[in-house]
């Protein structure tokens, strides 16, 4: 019985220090961007041209669609449900073009 718990508790530890080991070797590839973008790379990223220049575009793109939801809202055969409806994408359009920053 004494012989049959020290073997058990030999496989988990070997099973424990294996699983340890995948983990802080994933930790180490993760970090280095093998499996996603490094923070730096997010980082220059963020800060890119390009990535200024796609928010510029949404920010034009949201305020089109804001001005064409504006129109539609002027309409007078609109229900109430109708109104509400777009009266919330106008909401929904405000707060992402405010999530796109000043530029």
């Amino acid at each position: 019985m004494e012989q049959e718990k020290k073997y058990v508790a030999g496989w988990v530890l070997w099973l424990f220090l294996i699983f340890t080991i995948i983990g802080v070797i994933t930790t180490f590839l993760s970090y280095g961007g093998l499996f996603t973008k490094t923070i730096i790379e997010n980082e220059v990223f963020e800060h890119s041209y390009q990535k200024q220049a796609g928010d510029k575009e949404a920010k034009r793109n949201f305020n089109a669609q804001a001005v064409i939801l504006k129109q539609e809202l002027e309409n007078p055969n609109l229900t109430e449900q109708e109104s509400n409806n777009i009266k919330a994408e106008l909401k929904a359009i405000s707060i992402l073009n405010q999530s796109k920053g000043d530029y």
